[in-house]
């Protein structure tokens, strides 16, 4: 039996395999201080073992938390450095020092971890201990981890950031400005980070109904209506109205990216409900602004989406026990859920 027969994807077997008289294609008989490892999430390859020579000091009172094999022969060390963590780069017997900022690391609670190489060129590793959140660091884009003033930011390090909840609130119904079948419209706006990766869905917005009549005229003079496209003029159809949704958005984060507004219609006159997602993406520039919703338009580049799909709670999965990349994809396993402290609903409820 060879040994890519007798192993799995990262452990090597050691010692002289003589099942074959011949060695097939990508097997070895004899490997001397060999591991299997892999950068980019693909095919496995041999390395040479690390040994225990001596080469140089690493920063005065520091432990090494953990260790993580990049490519072209450097190695990404996580120290705790007194009360800081620390990251840093061994290449070549040298040590230099890239990342001093809180994050949490503990002697006590031993790092593992992944490298990748995203985008063709960024190095990117992704880090666990089991005890707080998972982290990430991008050496080529050092400005992804600090505030506005330039210091770094923990909470930018977390591979799933804390986010204060985005909030929704109905300014008005506009009689101009977009197409809107008539019904009940209902909104949601999702988080995202530059990789356009989903960090937070908000609650569902309550009721917006759209009428054919104008919002100004008396309670008792609106009669509503039935869309055209499923009932005809004769009992009640009418076109597609001119009216508009002026939604603010409010409590944002402008240490992310984008918002993607997610849609909920009811608008066929009975219980069928669809939803989908408007296609532009709303750059984050402040955290408090209004937006207005004009209909689904497919050449804007919207695009259906199953509504129970928005219905899901957002469970945070903070922290792993294990991580494995394949085939380009993180893998997380053995993870924790985010605690919540719910006394302080009380409190409010109260």
């Amino acid at each position: 039996m060879s040994i890519l027969d007798n192993q799995s994807a990262t452990l090597l077997n050691k010692g002289i395999i003589k099942d074959n008289t011949y060695a097939p294609e990508g097997s070895l008989t004899f490997a001397l201080n060999a591991i299997r490892d892999s950068y980019d999430g693909g095919r496995f390859q041999y390395q040479s073992e690390p040994g225990n020579e001596w080469i140089t000091d690493l920063p005065e009172n520091s432990s090494i938390c953990g260790w993580i094999y990049g490519k072209n022969n450097e190695i990404y060390l996580l120290l705790k450095n007194g009360n800081d963590s620390e990251i840093g780069i061994f290449k070549e017997g040298q040590y230099q020092t890239v990342v001093v900022a809180d994050l949490g690391f503990d002697v006590n609670y031993p790092i593992t971890g992944e490298f990748r190489i995203k985008n063709g060129c960024e190095r990117v590793i992704y880090w666990c201990d089991h005890n707080q959140s998972d982290y990430y660091y991008n050496f080529d884009r050092d400005d992804l981890f600090r505030d506005d003033i330039g210091d770094y930011d923990p909470n930018l390090f977390r591979l799933i950031p804390k986010i204060l909840p985005p909030k929704i609130d109905l300014v008005k119904v506009n009689d101009s400005g977009g197409s809107l079948p008539l019904g009940s419209y209902y909104f949601q706006v999702e988080i995202l980070d530059e990789s356009l990766n989903s960090l937070y869905k908000s609650d569902i917005t309550p009721q917006t109904p759209i009428i054919d009549d104008d919002f100004s005229m008396p309670f008792n003079k609106i009669d509503g209506g039935l869309n055209i496209e499923q009932y005809t003029p004769e009992i009640g159809g009418v076109p597609l109205s001119s009216k508009s949704i002026t939604l603010r958005f409010y409590n944002l984060n402008t240490s992310f990216s984008y918002i993607r507004v997610n849609v909920i219609r009811q608008i066929a006159g009975t219980q069928v409900i669809d939803a989908h997602a408007v296609g532009s993406l709303i750059p984050i520039g402040s955290s408090d602004f209004t937006w207005t919703y004009t209909g689904y338009n497919v050449s804007n580049g919207d695009y259906p989406v199953e509504y129970r799909e928005l219905l899901v709670d957002n469970i945070r999965y903070e922290t792993a026990y294990v991580m494995e990349q394949v085939q380009g994809r993180l893998i997380r396993a053995n993870l924790k859920q985010a605690p919540r402290d719910y006394s302080n609903y009380q409190r409010v409820s109260s």
